[in-house]
């Protein structure tokens, strides 16, 4: 990385971007659940389990706050395809030498979905269990990918935004751009967040912002929400 000679300018400069990027996701599009046909689109729940949204080392105030986003989602795509990425780790885990603290680990509640979101844990339901941040590359959603090439509609929710989130959303893109799939992957704004975690220098707001800019330039649509307007056909 070059060295910023002026600390001044380089700040007055960073100031400005963040401003302009602030002012892009202010006036996102609210989009129609019949917009969406029920024959190529699937919900993406991104861990919305205990671990993250209850307790335990990997807990947040902010992203318990999305459970009554999700649940409003859920019921609203409760007649199309859902699917429901949740961690699950043996304590021999590699992924706790990058994100400290043992959590979600096989047979404990932490790994399992949240009591609000276990009514929709029916038939439509495809639950996907991984040892990594990235959802996309377990073996449950590898044979679920394969058996439904017809899904191009992915609309993505949960947590956390700046890195599972974004790693499922980025890799899903892109893997349908290198097979010339014509696919959307929308993330809904107002169903997403990451964590605080001060001492570290993560601002939630601000990885937020960071990350919406991210999947946007990588060609994600940013929506605020979707709202009830008919069931595709």
């Amino acid at each position: 990385m070059k060295d910023i000679e002026n600390k001044d300018l380089f700040l007055e400069g960073a100031a400005r971007t963040l401003r302009a990027i602030i002012m892009e996701f202010r006036a996102l599009p609210v989009l129609r659940l019949n917009e969406f046909s029920l024959l190529d689109t699937v919900l993406v729940n991104v861990d919305i389990n205990n671990g993250f949204c209850k307790y335990g080392p990997m807990y947040s105030p902010r992203v318990e706050e999305l459970i009554p986003y999700a649940v409003r989602l859920n019921e609203l795509f409760k007649a199309y395809g859902r699917i429901y990425f949740l961690d699950r780790h043996t304590p021999a885990s590699i992924e706790f030498k990058t994100f400290t603290g043992i959590h979600c680990l096989e047979d404990s509640p932490e790994a399992d979905i949240v009591p609000e979101l276990a009514p929709y844990m029916d038939g439509g339901a495809v639950i996907c269990r991984k040892n990594s941040t990235n959802g996309f590359l377990c073996g449950d959603y590898a044979r679920w990918l394969e058996t439904h090439p017809n899904f191009t509609n992915f609309i993505v929710i949960g947590d956390v935004l700046d890195i599972c989130v974004m790693q499922y959303a980025l890799t899903q893109k892109k893997y349908c751009d290198e097979h010339n799939i014509p696919a959307r992957v929308i993330l809904v704004k107002k169903a997403t967040d990451t964590y605080d975690y001060e001492p570290g220098g993560h601002n939630a707001d601000l990885m937020n912002l960071f990350s919406l800019y991210n999947l946007k330039l990588n060609g994600i649509e940013i929506a605020e929400d979707i709202i009830n307007g008919g069931i595709g056909i």
